[in-house]
């Protein structure tokens, strides 16, 4: 139990470090708003005496001192005590708890989507800070977790918390006033919900183990899904649809054999707790009629503690379902630690522009696994020049790429723009003067006149015509139903290869940029397209430095310089 009790105490300088602090404005209004609360709940439980007092003996022969009190204060303000005035009282105190609970309930809520705001922009904008090298250790699956469900779960469970420190207040301010009129009735049905409540904190123990395994199979089940829809094709291919739908099958049985647990804890805990309360209620009631108190006291004492009692439940119930903030929290941070160790290079001078070429020299580059994918290469790549790069699959041709971008970091050797090494330029100023075009290019579900806007949002119309002229658009995007405005659909589906290919190009020569890259453009292509692919690259050659990442042999021969890598190492210059 003192275990269970350090970790729910772990749990909360977590919250508070990881989520309150950076939030502290929003709580510092919502606690003002709590006090005021607070006192519109004591009035509203006192403004019942003098109600219970009226219908005890309507003559007020000897009312209780609370009531007395409320008939000095009309006294005072000129207005003659009854019925109807102590109604109102009661009935506008109410009210003003409603609006009080409104603005608070638009200050919860509030924070909630603040927090979901910062926690999904804070993760992004951490992510795309980071190296490539992040994105390599980690599935597509585990980041689109991190959206769906762990933030979901933060942000869900984090209104819970914001809700119970709401509660609580109420609650202390609903106990203090019974405790003022009378303390035995309080003290004894206080023990006794505690008493009955006690079974539930075991309940929190269990509740905080399946927190995590719900948080892990969620993950894992969340995973598997997108890889499955990310292979759609490769699976149907394959023949492969039963053994990926029983693999994901298989995953959602997990989580629901956790998630089950974890919810029927949830669903005990609200079911149980109303009657449980009633019960204590109850033997408090039979003990104050014993005791003989005073009637209008008591009526004012039974209405706090009716209100009170379900607010343990609550309690109980938000504590079960901070369970799954803890773990939640820990994996979004250890991700956006992990970026934070990895953060890209931001510093550096300032690159304007290729004056004659870039050079590799004594290149090395091993990946994480250990698998060394170039060596002790020596490469120049002159300004207005097509530049080729040669070899089969594997044979690090990608990898002199990533490397060329400064997406990868060479384990040894340089890379100098003109004079400069790449290791002093501002990597941001200097990928602005590239462009790539991909094996298999990704266009968004937009018109293709918005994809080509991505690069450059302000485009003229004539410089528009003249990418599309050069990339042998034109034909086929006049034959479309809606010309340049058509959706082109995921990943430009509705388009066929050629064409994604061809509109990619027309994307790619938007901006204007020095050095084009094309990354085995014409591996899927027919005849066709391939032969438009080659006349749009010489058109562009008369301005443009042009590498040629391929070991398609026809593409080469437009290459004025060409290098063949065989498992990592340049074998061939020609």
């Amino acid at each position: 139990m003192k275990n269970f009790f350090l970790k729910q105490l772990e749990s909360y300088k977590l919250i508070y470090r990881e989520l309150i602090k950076e939030n502290l404005s929003l709580f510092i209004q919502l606690f003002l708003f709590l006090l005021l609360e607070g006192l519109t709940i004591v009035f509203s439980i006192l403004s019942l005496v003098p109600i219970a007092d009226f219908f005890a003996d309507n003559t007020l022969s000897d009312p209780s001192y609370i009531t007395k009190f409320f008939i000095k204060v009309y006294d005072f303000i000129g207005i003659d005590s009854g019925i109807v005035t102590f109604l109102l009282a009661f009935i506008f105190f109410n009210f003003l708890k409603a609006i009080n609970n409104t603005i608070i309930s638009y200050g919860i809520i509030k924070i909630k989507y603040t927090l979901i705001k910062k926690l999904t922009f804070n993760f992004l904008k951490n992510c795309f800070n980071s190296r490539w090298l992040f994105f390599q250790r980690h599935s597509s699956g585990r980041f689109i977790n991190i959206y769906n469900n762990e933030i979901g779960k933060i942000s869900s469970s984090f209104y819970d918390f914001v809700t119970q420190s709401s509660m609580s207040i109420k609650f202390l301010t609903y106990l203090v006033t019974p405790f003022f009129l009378n303390f035995q009735i309080t003290i004894t049905t206080l023990f006794l919900a505690i008493i009955f409540t006690s079974p539930f904190l075991v309940l929190g123990k269990i509740a905080n183990k399946l927190g995590y395994k719900n948080t892990l199979t969620g993950k894992n089940f969340l995973t598997g899904i997108s890889e499955t829809l990310q292979a759609a094709k490769l699976i149907i291919s394959y023949n492969k649809q039963k053994d990926e739908i029983q693999r994901n099958q298989d995953l959602f049985l997990q989580h629901l054999k956790v998630t089950t647990k974890f919810q029927i804890l949830s669903s005990i805990t609200t079911f149980f707790y109303q009657p449980l309360a009633i019960l204590a209620i109850s033997i408090s009631l039979i003990y104050s009629l014993k005791t003989q108190s005073n009637i209008a006291e008591l009526a004012a004492v039974l209405y706090s503690l009716v209100a009170t009692l379900p607010m343990l439940g609550g309690f109980v119930q938000s504590n079960l379902n901070l369970q799954n903030l803890t773990p939640s929290l820990i994996m979004y941070k250890s991700l956006i630690d992990e970026s934070k160790s990895l953060k890209e290079r931001n510093s550096g001078n300032k690159f304007d522009k290729i004056t004659s070429q870039i050079e590799f020299k004594n290149i090395s580059f091993k990946y994480d696994n250990g698998f060394k994918a170039v060596k002790n290469c020596n490469l120049v790549f002159k300004k207005n020049m097509i530049t080729a790069i040669s070899g089969k699959s594997g044979s690090g041709k990608s990898t002199l790429l990533d490397l060329l971008l400064g997406i990868q970091i060479p384990l040894s050797g340089n890379i100098f723009v003109d004079s400069q090494n790449i290791n002093n330029i501002d990597l941001a100023s200097y990928r602005n003067n590239f462009s790539i075009v991909s094996q298999d290019p990704y266009l968004f579900n937009v018109s293709i006149l918005d994809n080509l806007k991505w690069v450059k949002k302000d485009i003229d119309e004539n410089h528009l015509q003249e990418c599309l002229r050069l990339a042998n658009c034109e034909d086929f995007i006049a034959k479309l139903p809606n010309k340049i405005e058509t959706i082109v659909g995921e990943r430009g589906m509705k388009l066929s290869g050629g064409q994604r290919q061809r509109v990619s190009l027309a994307r790619a020569i938007v901006g204007k940029p020095q050095v084009l890259i094309l990354d085995e453009p014409t591996s899927s292509l027919d005849k066709e397209s391939e032969q438009l692919i080659f006349d749009s690259l010489k058109k562009i050659s008369n301005f443009t430095t042009i590498i040629l990442i391929t070991h398609d042999s026809k593409i080469i021969n437009l290459a004025d310089k060409i290098y063949s890598i065989k498992d990592g190492e340049i074998v061939d210059k020609n």
